[in-house]
């Protein structure tokens, strides 16, 4: 994988100094130049930023009352959503720290520092949750998918609405 292709698709899972200006078509992009089955295929919201259509999907499956419990889409979905809900959160109150200096483990290195500056935080409670139900490697070839397979979508679908209440 290219080196520009890495950090689109870590600006894709965390939020990166460039990751507001993404777009659908630029992870849809790099899928596409990787996966047969894409080839030749083309999608119309292409134009949407990436993290806004992210939270609309989320949004969307969060106030579906029909929901498909077992659909594993929905519950990766809900969970990069909530890391990146926790993300935001964490950066609005940490303004202090440089992004370009964490090389991994993003969330975890925010919510460290978090945990050491606000002691007393009711959020922290929320963010503990955030660390325990969403795996940290959320990637399309990982296998760490098996901790949400296990889990209900009704936990994911609460700490959805609570990760977007800290912000």
């Amino acid at each position: 994988m290219a080196c520009s292709d890495y950090g689109i698709l870590t600006s894709s899972m965390h939020k990166k100094i460039d990751s507001s200006t993404l777009t659908v078509q630029n992870a849809f992009d790099i899928f596409q130049s990787r996966l047969l089955k894409l080839s030749g295929k083309t999608i119309d919201f292409g134009h949407k930023n990436l993290f806004e259509f992210i939270f609309e999907t989320a949004d969307e499956i969060s106030n579906d009352v029909n929901l498909n419990e077992i659909n594993i889409e929905n519950k990766i979905t809900l969970a990069i959503a909530i890391r990146l809900k926790a993300e935001s959160y964490l950066i609005s109150k940490l303004p202090e720290v440089d992004l370009s200096l964490i090389t991994s483990n993003q969330t975890n290195e925010l919510y460290q520092a978090y945990k050491n500056k606000f002691t007393l935080s009711p959020a922290i409670a929320v963010l503990d949750r955030v660390n325990m139900m969403t795996p940290e490697n959320i990637h399309v070839n990982a296998f760490m998918f098996e901790p949400l397979i296990d889990m209900s979508v009704n936990h994911l679908k609460d700490l959805y609405e609570k990760t977007c209440d800290l912000n």
